[in-house]
C-alpha cells in the first residue's frame, strides 16, 4: 500500500507584498462595507466592527490620511491609527462622518470642509471604484470629486483620473 504524504513548503525568504486580484478585491470589499457606499450611491448602514471605529481614507498620491479638527476644516496629515481625526464612518444616506467631531464632510463648491451632518445633497458622495483597490469620492451635489494636494489641502475638483482623486481605505 502506497501513503500519499502532504509536504508543506515553509519558505525563509520574505517577499514584498504585491497588489494582487484578491487584494484589490478585498479593498474594494472593504471600502464598499466600511464607507457605506456603493458605486450606484446607495447609502448602506455600516454593520461591521470596523464601521463603529470607522476606517481612515489614505489619498493614493501622497498616502496621507483625510483629517479634520473641530474648526469644520479639513486636510491630510500622515497617517496615525490612534489620531480618531482621521477616522470616517457612513452614515445611511452616504455622508461620511468624522468619528471624533461628528461633524460630516461637506463641499460648497469646490471648498472641503465639515459641518453638521443634516442630509444635504453637499455631504452625500458616491464611491467609484478606480485602480489598485482606491476609489475616487463623487459629491452628489456639485459632481466634483475629493481632490487634494501635496501640502495637505483638500477641495472638490472635475475628475481627471490623477492619483490626489484616488483614496485607498485603511482600517487601521
Amino acid at each position: 500500500m502506497t501513503r500519499r504524504l502532504r509536504i508543506r513548503c515553509v519558505c525563509t525568504t520574505k517577499r514584498e507584498p504585491t497588489m494582487t486580484k484578491s487584494r484589490v478585491s478585498r479593498f474594494a470589499r472593504l471600502a464598499t462595507a466600511a464607507l457605506g457606499l456603493s458605486v450606484l450611491g446607495i447609502g448602506l448602514a455600516p454593520t461591521t466592527a470596523s464601521a463603529a471605529t470607522g476606517i481612515m481614507l489614505v489619498q493614493s498620491a501622497t498616502w496621507r490620511c483625510l483629517d479634520s479638527n473641530y474648526y469644520g476644516e479639513a486636510y491630510t496629515r500622515p497617517c496615525s491609527s490612534s489620531n480618531s481625526y482621521q477616522r470616517w464612518t457612513a452614515t445611511s444616506k452616504s455622508e461620511l462622518k468624522n468619528v471624533a467631531t461628528g461633524a460630516c464632510l461637506t463641499a460648497t463648491g469646490n471648498l472641503i470642509s465639515t459641518s453638521t451632518c443634516y442630509g444635504s445633497t453637499n455631504q452625500i458622495w458616491t464611491e467609484v471604484p478606480a485602480s489598485n483597490g482606491s476609489s475616487v469620492l463623487f459629491n452628489k451635489r456639485s459632481g466634483l470629486v475629493l481632490d487634494g494636494n501635496a501640502a495637505g489641502a483638500v477641495y472638490a475638483l472635475a475628475s481627471n483620473g490623477g492619483a490626489y482623486q484616488r483614496w485607498v481605505p485603511a482600517s487601521s
